[in-house]
């Protein structure tokens, strides 16, 4: 709530231009929403062992189920409900990476579905 009492909306757009690759879409997310904490857009793995994140749809999926927490670890941006997340340019992904893009849409779509149960509005826009 903001001091008027109107609650306001947080939108988020996510322009996928030339990102045509699983990686490059993961890294994408990752750096939006601070996956891995602030500077930690890195794979968890490696000489990077604790603190990044896993940079595959299961550490994604994960990843928003923690959206208004700070993350995983607590640490990332925390966003507010209502939130509505924009897809712009997915088009180029979505022809060279079918599945890929059908694994991205389900994991919106099921956080979407999860947070309404909580009485949170998470809303997925293509455009």
């Amino acid at each position: 709530m903001n001091p008027g009492g109107i609650r306001t909306n947080m939108k988020i757009i996510i322009d996928l231009s030339g990102l045509n690759t699983e990686d490059k879409v993961l890294h994408k997310f990752g750096e939006v929403f601070e996956f891995g904490g602030p500077g930690g857009n890195i794979p968890a793995n490696g000489p990077n062992q604790g603190k990044g994140w896993g940079f595959n749809w299961d550490a994604m999926n994960d990843s928003f189920r923690s959206l208004g927490k700070g993350g995983i670890w607590g640490t990332s941006k925390k966003f507010n409900f209502p939130l509505e997340i924009e897809i712009i340019n997915y088009q180029e992904f979505q022809e060279s990476n079918t599945k890929g893009f059908q694994i991205m849409q389900e994991i919106l779509k099921d956080q979407a579905e999860e947070y309404s149960k909580e009485g949170k509005i998470l809303k997925i826009i293509y455009s």
